[in-house]
């Protein structure tokens, strides 16, 4: 695929040393030094702003590592932060696979970010978590004598585990800092949730400074050792009540760093998470402004999981909603949203970096108002806890109130303890704005209210000032004039319209007649105790030693509001945080701009000869009579993973079962777990599929249709693997799948059916090498008459090597395989794995992922070769095909 780096164009970046702001590429070749302190993170001893994201070398494909790298140090990131991942590295016990220019080059990879100019964090584990396939931990493990538990304080796991962290730390010695390499970091364990107490955590610690690698250690999102940095993993690290306001108490000295940004996973069925680029920046902008000094999207590229490497019932794209798609194409507008916003903390650096953690302060304090009164945009409005107008809700409890009175009888407007005071002397154009709740005074007539009603009006009168209550109010400072909708007393009028005065006490709740709403806005009003114009807008400031400032403007409120911020008329969206240098705003994270931007992706086929062309067939035996493939007997049906050892997704059981005449019209029932799925055929014929494709380890039952005439005798069941979940705790080893248990045929059981069962472990397909195209395998041509395949069948096509057209392109263009026609199954490009495909349908209703990445180094000059091994049946009249695609 092609691939142009992306370059947009906002604040300038930072370049120079000991700017708050350092990159790999300023150090490289020279032994340096890393450290922290509680403001930051350091290269040589100067505080640096670390901008990072995730990318998992097994998930990109080798020949993207380069591009990809350069696009994330032109995106504004000096930072890339990897995990290692034991079960890929180590598939046998004691044998380890870092082989230079595959995913496994481990080394290879640190050397090309450290060549695009980013540090790196290697994150060791080994437990990863990842929605990665057991979480990096090796099945091998459960078969090691004495073996009872992972992370935990157990000799047999810890022998294990200091035995490849020692292996990783081997092969990163050549890429530290201390020799001028651009390793900076690492991670020992992985969202442990133990308590610091817990001898196991103590020992991570001194794993660590046993290894002696001089780079700063974390532990992430849980407890954590004494000698490590404790960082954030979630998507509101600095939120208010979140990490960022209770770290420096509960970590004293440390850093604030943020690990894991998320931006999620999906499983088949589901959607793509895929968070508004408002909502990412925001939450960045919050965690820095608090004080943060290190920040990591997971993902900035969430690539693909290819072969077996998913977790339970992970779709092949992961994390497509990051910054990058799973094809390397640009997720727009989000990441040029994001780029922008690194472009501006890198401006903001030197202030940021070099000055203290600051805390909150009112943005507004700096033009000053009459006693009593706060700035509401350029307007000075009365008190803190006023009410205003907002849409009507019965369960908000802050538009909860009683009116004590009745039609034409005084009383008190009341909510709590609390009573809304109309004391004012501002009345006719001006008004008193907003009015305030104030504790329950029943002498004080400024509290209480005439409602008066008859035909033609229903007013809240105000007995103190004869003033009617408004939801529309109107008042002004010299040189301004606004209005918004704060509940005011004014002099009683029906010529202001719409019926901002007019109130009716209904079901606790105040209703105004105003149906016009804010402006623009149609809707109920009811009376709230609290309303979004009456929020706060608070500051973060921080100073440069050169007298440059770096600044965060808060509104936390639902409506744009226009504050006179140190000379300058700053207008900030509801919801959203501005970022100021030097008193002149840069970026604001709820806008978001789209020109010359394109965010609209395109389909396009690929020609003849470049387009798969001769398709072939070949049904997967059902039998299992072959002489020279593995096959196992047992008296009851055999646990999968302990036959197939997760070479393959994929095993057979067979059985004899005696005729009936009650096999009609009824169910096989299967013992099972969560992430498996079931093909069932009677006689080498096809009856029917279930399967559950949740995330999670629990064991239930799956249930298949099945008909069955009397003469049946041959039971087949293909059992499919959706993927090892990927939690640990601390219990023993119990990954499994297959059949778990009883299994049921119409009533009967038959999990000791006479004649016992017969298990094969792969597909025969697989042992015979028909991903490779396989002359050991009888293909058969298909035909235009052919409407259907059958279910465990593999197809072949042929294509010429596109990548000479793709090159060509003069937009991002990615290759892509159609997958629309399949079913579920697994698809290889000249013998590669690429993962699992599934056109399962999303609520939406279209399919969770339709179309899957080739990247260009499973490509080969002349003719490529295309397979898939479809489980359920595919449409021989709709067969897959290849697509470009790009961003317009």
């Amino acid at each position: 695929a092609m691939f142009f780096i992306l370059f947009v164009a906002s604040v300038p970046f930072v370049t120079g040393n000991n700017n708050g702001f350092t990159t790999y590429d300023q150090v490289a070749g020279s032994p340096y030094t890393v450290g922290y302190t509680e403001r930051a993170f350091t290269i040589n001893g100067e505080p640096t702003l670390l901008l990072g994201g995730s990318i998992h070398p097994p998930r990109i494909a080798y020949g993207d590592w380069e591009r990809v790298l350069k696009q994330a140090k032109a995106d504004g990131l000096n930072h890339v932060q990897i995990y290692t991942f034991w079960n890929f590295h180590e598939k046998k016990q004691g044998v380890y696979d870092f082989t230079p220019g595959t995913r496994q080059d481990l080394g290879g990879f640190i050397k090309a970010a450290g060549e695009a100019g980013l540090f790196v964090n290697v994150r060791i584990g080994p437990y990863v978590c990842a929605e990665w396939n057991s979480g990096g931990i090796p099945l091998w493990l459960g078969n090691v004598p004495n073996f009872t538990c992972t992370r935990c304080d157990d000799p047999v796991w810890e022998r294990e585990m200091e035995t490849f962290v020692r292996q990783i730390a081997d092969v990163i010695k050549p890429y530290l800092a201390r020799v001028g390499g651009p390793v900076i970091m690492a991670q020992i364990e992985n969202e442990l949730h133990s308590q610091p107490s817990d001898p196991y955590v103590q020992w991570c610690g001194e794993l660590t400074t046993q290894l002696a690698l001089d780079v700063v250690w974390v532990m992430c999102n849980g407890a954590s050792a004494n000698n490590t940095v404790n960082t954030c993993n979630g998507n509101t690290c600095g939120a208010d009540g979140a990490y960022a306001d209770t770290h420096a108490s509960r970590f004293p000295g440390q850093p604030l760093g943020w690990t894991e940004d998320w931006s999620w996973f999906a499983t088949w069925g589901q959607a793509v998470t895929d968070h508004p680029p408002s909502y990412m920046a925001l939450n960045v902008v919050q965690w820095f402004a608090k004080g943060g000094s290190h920040h990591n999207y997971y993902m900035w590229y969430g690539g693909n999981n290819i072969e077996r490497w998913a977790a339970s019932s992970l779709t092949n794209r992961y994390g497509d909603g990051s910054n990058l798609h799973s094809d390397t194409l640009p997720n727009e507008p989000k990441h040029s949203h994001l780029v922008r916003l690194h472009q501006t903390l890198q401006a903001m650096a030197p202030a940021l970096m070099n000055s203290p953690i600051q805390s909150r302060s009112d943005a507004k304090a700096a033009v000053p108002c009459p006693s009593q009164q706060f700035n509401h945009g350029p307007v000075c409005v009365n008190g803190t806890n006023g009410t205003g107008a907002v849409a009507c809700n019965p369960t908000d409890a802050s538009q909860q109130f009683t009116f004590s009175g009745k039609a034409n009888t005084t009383g008190s407007i009341q909510q709590g303890s609390l009573c809304v005071s109309g004391a004012c002397s501002l009345l006719g154009t001006t008004g008193c704005v907003p009015l305030p709740l104030v504790p329950c005074n029943p002498s004080d007539t400024s509290q209480q209210w005439r409602y008066f009603t008859n035909s033609s009006v229903s007013w809240m009168v105000n007995v103190n000032s004869g003033g009617c209550l408004s939801s529309w109010s109107k008042h002004a400072t010299p040189g301004v004039s606004t209005a918004v909708p704060l509940a005011g007393v004014y002099n009683c009028s029906t010529s202001w319209g719409s019926g901002v005065m007019q109130w009716t006490p209904q079901n606790n709740l105040l209703v105004n007649a105003n149906m016009r709403g804010p402006p623009n806005k149609d809707g109920e009003l009811c009376l709230s105790s609290k309303h979004p114009a009456l929020s706060q807008v608070l500051s973060y400031e921080y100073v440069d030693p050169n007298g440059g400032t770096a600044a965060f403007l808060e509104n936390s409120g639902g409506d744009t509001v226009t504050i006179p911020y140190r000379g300058t008329q700053v207008q900030i969206p509801g919801g959203s945080i501005t970022l100021m240098i030097n008193n002149s705003a840069h970026f604001n994270t709820a806008t978001v701009n789209t020109d010359g931007i394109p965010c609209n992706r395109t389909y396009t086929p690929l020609p003849s000869p470049m387009q798969l062309t001769d398709w072939n067939q070949w049904k997967e035996p059902l039998t299992l009579n072959a002489t020279d493939i593995p096959r196992f007997q047992s008296a009851t049906p055999m646990e999968q993973l302990n036959l197939t050892q997760d070479l393959s997704d994929y095993m057979f059981y067979t059985a004899t079962i005696p005729p009936s005449n009650q096999l009609q019209g009824c169910n096989l029932t299967i013992d099972s777990i969560e992430a498996n799925g079931f093909v069932l055929f009677f006689d080498s014929e096809f009856q029917s599929a279930n399967d559950d494709h949740t995330k999670g380890p629990d064991h239930l039952q799956l249930s298949l249709p099945a008909s069955t005439s009397t003469n049946t005798r041959l039971l087949t069941l293909l059992s499919v693997s959706l993927g090892i979940q990927n939690f640990h705790g601390v219990n023993p080893f119990l990954f499994q799948k297959g059949i778990l248990g009883n299994i049921m045929l119409c009533g009967q059981n038959i999990t000791d059916v006479s004649g016992g069962w017969i298990q094969q472990p792969r597909l025969s397909g697989e042992w015979l090498g028909a991903m490779n195209s396989s002359s050991k395998v009888a293909w058969s041509p298909l035909s235009q008459s052919d409407t259907k395949l059958r279910p465990a069948s593999w197809a072949k096509a042929t294509f010429q090597d596109p990548r000479s057209k793709i090159e060509n392109q003069t937009s991002p263009t990615s290759l892509l395989f159609d997958a629309a026609g399949l079913t579920r199954g697994h698809f290889f490009v000249n013998g590669h794995d690429l993962g699992r495909y599934w056109t399962i349908k999303t609520p939406g209703p279209e399919e969770s992922s339709r179309y899957y990445y080739i990247p260009s180094d499973v490509l080969v000059s002349g003719e490529n070769t295309l397979v898939v091994f479809d489980e359920l049946g595919a449409n021989a009249q709709q067969l897959p095909q290849l697509v470009t695609s790009t961003m317009k």
